[in-house]
């Protein structure tokens, strides 16, 4: 079961080897790379570059015309139209040498596929592994390769592509100055668009299809929707929690620039004194409170409704002293 893992993990490595380098410019060394296991390991199960090919290339024609397929109702699903051109995997498409290359191509002829090959490939992957590589580098050599064909090969994807960015318009200026005119595959057979890509009918497998499609992407961009809603709350949540933090810091600072001085002059005190039926102990309790020594106060005494001489004692005792204020109001309470 090992042997097989690590048997399959090199026949994925090679075929990301090749896709991105061709076959005559990947290597054994670049497949093990890829693959994370030793030289040794390689030999273990091929012999050379060449058996590995012919073993990731060799597959039945059932799983070719599955691949096939599967592949033309992806781009139904994606863009309404089908297409009747192909181009063979690997290097097969500028120059088909070996069995393993012809296969494919004569597969699809039996599809009724028109194959389409270039001879103008600048490599423009190769930014991956060589960082002086640039787009300067794939428009020397696009300039060094024009004789050879006149259908260039650049990728749009499978890693960085800035390089090839960059050298995009420097080859469209480049080939108008020459007298060349940019044209489609299409137009280079004498074929409309509609001819190379149908648009497909509809019918009950296209919707679906077209159903599924669109539940993926939607899942896929609500995915990315959830994720930077995410971002920003947590964004949110952090700066509050660093607004918080520094107002703390700057409150305590402030507290602690604070000089509590004592007063310099005496604010007035009112002490309230409530009383119900409070005749034996009301005179003495007020006597007692004239004894503070605060230099600015007074005493509210509040009769509660008493239903004994509460009052009558309190305003014989003190109805004379600037100090006691007194208040008569119907039971409620002292708290009222």
């Amino acid at each position: 079961a090992r042997g097989e893992r690590t048997r399959r993990g090199l026949l994925a490595a090679a075929a990301q080897e090749f896709g991105e380098k061709g076959f005559h410019e990947g290597s054994i060394s670049g497949i093990t790379r890829r693959a994370g296991c030793a030289l040794g390991s390689f030999y273990t199960y091929f012999d050379s570059k060449d058996d590995i090919f012919r073993a990731l290339t060799t597959v039945s024609k059932q799983r070719a015309y599955l691949e096939m397929d599967a592949t033309k109702l992806l781009i139904e699903a994606i863009t309404g139209r089908s297409t009747i051109m192909f181009r063979a995997p690997f290097n097969a498409d500028s120059r088909p040498e070996t069995m393993e290359e012809l296969v494919p191509v004569a597969l699809s002829r039996e599809k009724n596929y028109l194959t389409i090959g270039e001879n103008i490939d600048p490599l423009d992957w190769q930014i991956d592994e060589d960082k002086n590589f640039n787009g300067d580098s794939i428009f020397n050599r696009v300039v060094r390769m024009k004789d050879r064909g006149n259908i260039i090969l650049l990728h749009d994807a499978g890693g960085d592509r800035s390089a090839t960015v960059d050298a995009l318009p420097k080859i469209i200026e480049y080939f108008h100055k020459q007298g060349y005119k940019f044209t489609t595959v299409a137009d280079l057979m004498g074929k409309t668009r509609d001819d190379v890509m149908p648009p497909v009918p509809n019918y009950q497998e296209n919707y679906l299809l077209r159903f599924n499609y669109f539940l993926a992407e939607a899942g896929y961009y609500l995915g990315k929707t959830f994720n930077a809603l995410f971002l920003l709350f947590l964004t949110l949540g952090s700066i509050r929690l660093l607004i918080v933090l520094i107002s703390s810091i700057l409150a305590r600072k402030k507290e602690k620039k604070k000089d509590l001085q004592p007063f310099n002059n005496h604010p007035l005190v009112s002490i309230i004194v409530p009383a119900y039926n409070e005749e034996v102990n009301a005179v003495s309790s007020l006597n007692n409170l004239l004894r503070c020594d605060y230099p600015s106060f007074n005493i509210i005494f509040v009769n509660d409704g008493s239903t004994d001489n509460t009052l009558e004692v309190v305003k014989a005792a003190f109805k004379n002293n600037h100090l006691i204020t007194i208040l008569d109001k119907s039971n409620g309470g002292k708290a009222s």
